[in-house]
């Protein structure tokens, strides 16, 4: 037997269909993202060599390598690595969250 309302909450229905299965694809692809990009270890950025002046450098001891203060550079102690732009540490991901795959985060963080 056929409802008369039916028609409208087929639409509204199948409106939640498609944005549910929309959220899970954008979520999934923020997540995947997230933890799989590199999310900005630096390379030892100063050589004896190279002569730059050493006041936009420090030397972090747990890395033993030369990182640059500009980047916002920071040790994180759950890798114990040195990221660039190092926002935090994420346990939802298993990975840090730095210049390279912030975006991402976020992506995750809203559609979750």
């Amino acid at each position: 037997k056929k409802l008369p309302f039916l028609g409208s909450y087929a639409a509204l229905a199948l409106f939640f269909k498609v944005f549910g299965i929309v959220n899970y694809i954008v979520f999934m692809f923020g997540y995947t993202y997230t933890f799989l990009i590199n999310p900005g270890y630096p390379k030892n950025d100063i050589d004896s060599r190279t002569g730059e002046p050493r006041n936009k450098f420090r030397f972090c001891d747990k890395c033993k390598i030369w990182v640059n203060i500009e980047k916002k550079t920071n040790h994180c102690f759950e890798c114990n690595i040195c990221v660039e732009g190092y926002d935090h540490h994420c346990p939802w991901i298993g990975n840090c969250v730095g210049k390279n795959n912030y975006k991402y985060f976020y992506l995750f963080s809203i559609f979750f």
